[in-house]
Parts: structure tokens; C-alpha cells; sequence
């Protein structure tokens, strides 16, 4: 699978999930979904300049054997030249301008990609907090009308508010789980 998320929202991504954590065959995927591969990755390869290095072990594993200090790190990790030093004194050669050129420009591609997930990140608790706004408000107008005593004058009027709140109710919890998995999300790339 190249790249399985990028079109779902929260809750399209947890059903994929929990239908792909089912499976018992092999499942081969590319992703920087950092939530996705965590949930679903046993086994972490990674791919660079055209390189693989295989990591025997799930995406925490990777990231502490590749030695990142955060995910986004980990997703740009580059590989260090192997070569012994040239020079009798022990330092090490300064990097060959076109090397010193990538690394700046994988530095500056880091910092993009991390502006742009944080603006991702804003952009998706706003909706959040209005869709948890909206639904509150509608939670508030049944249990209002649930509270009122002509309802329960009309035959199954009573029943009928009450599946609506339940169901308010649930998106009511599945949205503000988002908002709150979207804020840890966003405190961690700020940091």
C-alpha cells in the first residue's frame, strides 16, 4: 500500500486500522503517516538515497536505533560516509560542499514539512472545535426537548430523541478523541 491515508480523515483511518491489524498475511506499506505506522508496523525499512537499512523491530524501535531525536528526524535521516579519516590528526575532513548543499537543503525541507504538518494540525482542531461546538449545541436542544413533558405526548417521540442524543453523544466522543490526539500531535511538533 503507497501512502493508504492520505484522503481518510481520523475516523476512515482508524477503521483501516483496525480492518489491517485483523489481518494475519503480510502487509508491505510506504507511509509518513506517523500515527499509521505506529499502530501497524512490525517491522521498519527504511529507504534513503537508495539505500535500505531493514530495523527488526516496530517504528519506536527505528527510532531509537536510528538514533533520531524526533519523527520528523527519523523520517529525513540521512546515512553518514563510512570512509576512515584522511588526515594523520584525528579530525575529521570538512564535508565536500555538494554534501554540505543536501544537508541544508534536507534541513530546510524538514523545517517546511514540519510548518506544513503544524498548519495541517491548526487547521484540523479548528474544525474539530467547531464540529465539538455543534454538536454540543445539538446535544443541548435533546436533552432540552427530552426534559420537556409535551414530548412524551407524541407516541415515540421520546424513543426518537433518544436514539439522536445517543448518536450525537457518540460522534460527540469520537470528535473530541481527534481534537485531543490532533493536540498531542501539534504540542509535539512545536516542541
Amino acid at each position: 500500500m503507497d501512502e493508504p491515508t492520505t484522503h481518510l480523515d481520523i475516523s476512515s483511518i482508524d477503521a483501516l486500522l483496525a480492518a489491517l491489524q485483523g489481518y494475519d498475511g503480510t502487509l508491505v506499506f510506504i507511509s509518513h503517516d506517523v500515527y499509521f505506522i505506529r499502530a501497524l508496523a512490525q517491522t521498519v525499512l527504511h529507504v534513503h538515497s537508495g539505500r535500505l537499512t531493514p530495523y527488526a523491530g516496530n517504528y519506536d524501535y527505528y527510532l531509537d536505533k536510528s538514533k533520531a531525536t524526533n519523527e520528523r528526524a527519523a523520517l529525513t535521516a540521512g546515512f553518514t560516509d563510512a570512509r576512515p579519516l584522511q588526515n594523520g590528526n584525528g579530525a575529521k575532513p570538512a564535508p565536500a560542499p555538494a554534501k554540505a548543499k543536501d544537508q541544508k537543503r534536507a534541513a530546510a525541507e524538514d523545517r517546511a514539512g514540519k510548518t506544513t504538518a503544524i498548519k495541517h494540525l491548526r487547521v484540523e482542531m479548528t474544525a474539530l472545535e467547531k464540529r465539538i461546538s455543534e454538536l454540543e449545541k445539538s446535544q443541548g436542544e435533546l436533552v432540552a426537548a427530552l426534559e420537556a413533558p409535551e414530548t412524551y405526548n407524541q407516541p415515540g417521540r421520546a424513543q426518537q430523541l433518544n436514539r439522536e442524543l445517543s448518536t450525537i453523544v457518540d460522534q460527540l466522543q469520537a470528535a473530541t478523541t481527534d481534537w485531543e490526539a490532533a493536540g498531542i500531535k501539534l504540542t509535539a511538533l512545536e516542541a
